[in-house]
C-alpha cells in the first residue's frame, strides 16, 4: 500500500482530513439543510402559505430553499459519508440551481397551483383598487383619491 501512495500524497490527505468540518458542524449543516428542505416541501404543497403575502413577488421558499437545503444537507453529509455517496446525494442541488432565476423573474406560470391562484387573485384585487381610485378621482369627490 505504501508503494501506491507517495509520502507527499499521504501528507496532503492528512491535511485535508484536518480541514474537514467537525462531526458536530456536519450534523448542524445536515439539520439546517433538512429544515430548509421541509420548508420548501411545505411551500410547494401549500401547507405553508403565510410567506406568499408577506413580500410581493419574492418566492424564496419555492426557489432558494430547495437549492440551499440540498446544498447544506450534502455539506453536512460530506464528512459523515464517503465522498462519492455525498456527491450523489448533493447532485440535485445543481438541478435546483435552475430555480433561482424564477425568484427574480416570477413568471405567471411558475410555481404550484395554489401560488398561481394567489398571484392571480392579488393582481385582480390590485386592478380593482386602482379602478376604484380612478373612479373616485374622476367623480370629483373632494379630498378623495387626490394627493394634497
Amino acid at each position: 500500500m505504501s508503494r501506491l501512495v507517495s509520502p507527499a500524497a499521504g501528507q496532503s490527505l492528512a491535511a485535508a482530513d484536518e480541514r474537514l468540518a467537525s462531526p458536530l458542524a456536519s450534523i448542524g449543516y445536515l439539520a439546517l439543510g433538512l429544515l430548509l428542505l421541509y420548508g420548501a416541501y411545505a411551500a410547494w404543497t401549500g401547507r405553508w402559505r403565510g410567506w406568499a403575502g408577506s413580500v410581493p413577488d419574492v418566492n424564496v421558499p419555492l426557489t432558494i430553499f430547495p437549492f440551499m437545503g440540498w446544498l447544506l444537507a450534502g455539506g453536512g453529509l460530506f464528512s459523515l459519508l464517503p465522498g462519492i455517496v455525498t456527491a450523489l446525494l448533493a447532485a440535485p442541488a445543481v438541478l435546483f440551481m435552475a430555480l433561482i432565476p424564477f425568484m427574480l423573474l416570477d413568471f405567471h406560470w411558475f410555481g404550484p397551483g395554489w401560488y398561481r391562484d394567489f398571484k392571480r387573485a392579488r393582481a385582480q384585487r390590485e386592478r380593482a383598487e386602482r379602478a376604484r381610485r380612478k373612479r373616485q378621482s374622476a367623480s370629483g369627490a373632494p379630498g378623495v383619491g387626490r394627493e394634497p
